[in-house]
């Protein structure tokens, strides 16, 4: 399993921004644009963490997208710019890694999918992040 890294040459942006999915939580520990997070039983969101020794921190429900004081916005659907995608084809699917916060190119202890990798129209193809996280369903070791 690997982690998908931030692009460095670019912030987190929200792509399609009218098509997404997105909503405010009060953080319960200090997030960054970028993180994977779950809610806490509190309303508070925390990082993700699939690795099987918390099953509540595999819940996840979306990616930090903007941070003001101690509030986050979290998108829960919708598509970003500014992952590493390049060593990933396209349509290649994404879950919750074993790392805080991360996703990854292989399911963790506990498999959670949240994404694929899609691109823009441009002549380059652009690779953008499509996520989707299930707020309904509940995830356990396999």
């Amino acid at each position: 399993m690997t982690d998908i890294a931030l692009d460095t040459s670019r912030k987190v942006n929200v792509v399609f921004a009218e098509e997404a999915e997105i909503r405010d939580f009060k953080e319960a520990e200090t997030l960054a644009v970028g993180d994977s997070v779950y809610v806490t039983a509190a309303g508070k969101a925390l990082k993700t963490n699939a690795d099987g020794v918390a099953p509540a921190k595999a819940q996840g429900r979306g990616i930090v997208t903007m941070r003001i004081g101690s509030t986050v916005s979290v998108m829960k659907k919708g598509y970003l710019a500014g992952y590493d995608l390049s060593a990933l084809n396209y349509d290649a699917q994404l879950f919750l890694s074993n790392t805080p916060g991360k996703l990854a190119d292989a399911a963790g202890a506990i498999p959670v999918p949240c994404g694929r990798v899609s691109c823009l129209t441009n002549d380059s193809q652009t690779k953008i992040l499509y996520v989707d996280f299930d707020w309904i369903n509940q995830f356990a070791a396999a």
